[in-house]
């Protein structure tokens, strides 16, 4: 978890392909309501738990929101990644690595992602869902920074 163990992978799974394949599939028919209406759904719980600090339910909305957009790739190899990004989630989490109350602009970012794929905006989700690895990655950084020194 440590070192940015957590980041590196996450971003590497999503850089590796997962935005592109959601996103020609977008450009090729709707995602699933109900995976459109689970990823919705999931964003709006982190919205309410997140800024009270309620890190339990939070990480519940969190981990159900990236193994929803995992799914919605319709790769089954980047669905594969679901348990790795699960457990390095949990550990944020479970090894007090998470701030008490979530970033807003972390929170506000998740909720863009939902917006945009059920708006059929993949460009909007794929910069959101950059910015949201690329925060999660400096965060793990900075952790290790601190470790380290």
């Amino acid at each position: 978890i440590r070192d940015g163990a957590f980041g590196k992978p996450m971003a590497e799974a999503y850089e590796m392909g997962l935005r592109k394949p959601v996103l020609r599939r977008q450009r090729q028919q709707m995602l699933p309501h109900r995976l459109i209406a689970r990823l919705r759904v999931a964003a709006e719980g982190m919205a309410v738990s997140g800024p009270v600090g309620d890190l339990r339910t939070y990480l519940a909305h969190d981990i159900d929101f990236h193994t929803t957009l995992l799914t919605a790739s319709g790769n089954a190899l980047l669905a594969s990644f679901a348990p790795f990004v699960v457990e390095a989630l949990r550990g944020r989490t479970d090894h007090d690595l998470m701030p008490p109350v979530p970033e807003q602009q972390a929170i506000d970012w998740h909720v863009e992602v939902a917006a945009a794929v059920s708006e059929g905006r993949p460009v909007l989700a794929e910069e959101a869902m950059r910015r949201i690895v690329t925060e999660a990655q400096r965060a793990m950084d900075e952790i290790g920074d601190v470790d380290a020194g």
